[in-house]
């Protein structure tokens, strides 16, 4: 016999895998999670609130960084530059495109690289005739599988770092040559299946486009951010307050274009799912002794519950199970992989489609589902390796 709090779980997670990016998805989250805490008191609610006030932060820095830049001729001058280092070539514009993918996800995480990568495809393919479809599906699967490389790249991270008790330190020692290679992969493979477009040439500017003084502002800014997240996380301090703070004070500086950027509706759905998930997971011991099988099937299990969910619910059930640490991360690995075998199994995903390809004419199933399937087992190997 169903109980009134499994009704209320199921009823959260479904509306959320169903409509993540629907604020009424956030809403029934919310009243799910405010009926758990009248019947089981507010403990869950506390320290799904500790978890999800980082993620904010960050997110909101992140996303706020990337609209500058995104609203800056900086764009323009990206496409410019990669469209003549490509020399002609789509194949090697689409490298030059995954590069910049990683780079981006680690400097500001999964969700604010795809704000600033999504114009400059846009731009590629009006100005210089790029295929669209490669370089949104190398996009999608780079970023969603280099986010697990550093705190800072996704920010369901610091999510799981708060809740299963990591450093910012051994976050990234043991999770960035897996994901890494997992980026790798992905990008090799959705390449290989999208040869044939890749064959085709693209125009090369003569000159690369100059960046303006306030596209130059948004440089500076998205390159001092980067940077004090990064060496916070190799002090093993969590980079969110340093990000946030350099981000703050410059967006103050830079008042005619400062917009904060809040994630409201992600908010409210991680933390109202913590509560929920953690109203039946408190009180409960860590799982031990798993090894190297175990690790392999909670990153199938991860991977699979991100790609017919979403991984915004799935990272919430994995933060929820009392993991040790040593055990989570082939989950959290799985996390970012599965989200690429269905076009909802990821929000950026979804972000991406919707600013670059809004009449989603790029077929996304079978390659990003080829490119997931590689890069799990390229991320369960190295993480054998780096354990």
């Amino acid at each position: 016999m169903l109980t009134i709090d499994v009704i209320i779980a199921a009823g959260a997670v479904v509306s959320l895998a169903a409509w993540p990016r629907s604020t009424g998805s956030a809403a029934a989250c919310a009243a799910g999670a405010c009926g758990l805490v009248a019947l089981h008191g507010t403990g869950a609610a506390r320290v799904a609130l500790s978890a999800t006030l980082p993620m904010l932060v960050y997110l909101t820095a992140a996303l706020s960084i990337a609209g500058v830049a995104a609203r800056s001729r900086l764009v323009e001058s990206a496409a410019s530059l990669l469209a003549r280092q490509a020399k002609g070539s789509a194949f090697r514009l689409y490298c030059l495109l995954c590069l910049m993918a990683a780079a981006s996800t680690m400097a500001v995480s999964l969700d604010g690289a795809v704000v600033l990568a999504a114009p400059v495809l846009v731009e590629l393919r009006r100005r210089y005739g790029a295929p669209l479809a490669p370089l949104l599906l190398g996009l999608i699967a780079v970023a969603n599988t280099v986010s697990v490389a550093v705190p800072q790249g996704n920010p369901t991270n610091l999510v799981l770092m708060e809740r299963l008790g990591m450093s910012a330190g051994a976050f990234t020692a043991h999770l960035c040559v897996p994901a890494l290679a997992a980026a790798v992969s992905a990008a090799a493979a959705v390449g290989l299946l999208e040869r044939k477009r890749l064959e085709r040439t693209v125009a090369r500017p003569a000159v690369v486009s100059r960046v303006d003084r306030r596209g130059l502002r948004a440089l500076v800014l998205l390159v001092t951010a980067a940077g004090a997240g990064w060496t916070a996380s190799l002090v093993g301090m969590s980079p969110v307050w340093p990000f946030a703070l350099v981000t703050i004070v410059s967006l103050a500086l830079e008042r005619r274009d400062a917009r904060l950027i809040v994630p409201w509706r992600i908010a409210v759905q991680v933390g109202a799912l913590l509560t929920i998930l953690g109203t039946f997971t408190s009180g409960r011991g860590p799982f031990v002794g798993l090894g190297d099988v175990g690790m392999v099937g909670l990153a199938v299990a991860a991977c699979l519950l991100s790609g017919l969910f979403n991984n915004l619910p799935a990272s919430v059930a994995v933060a929820a199970l009392p993991l040790a640490p040593g055990a989570a991360y082939g989950a959290i690995a799985g996390l970012s992989v599965g989200a690429l075998a269905t076009p909802h199994g990821s929000v950026a995903t979804l972000i991406a489609l919707d600013l670059a390809d809004p009449d989603s004419r790029a077929r996304v199933r079978i390659p990003l589902a080829v490119g997931g399937s590689v890069a799990l087992a390229a991320a369960v190997a190295a993480l054998a390796v780096v354990k």
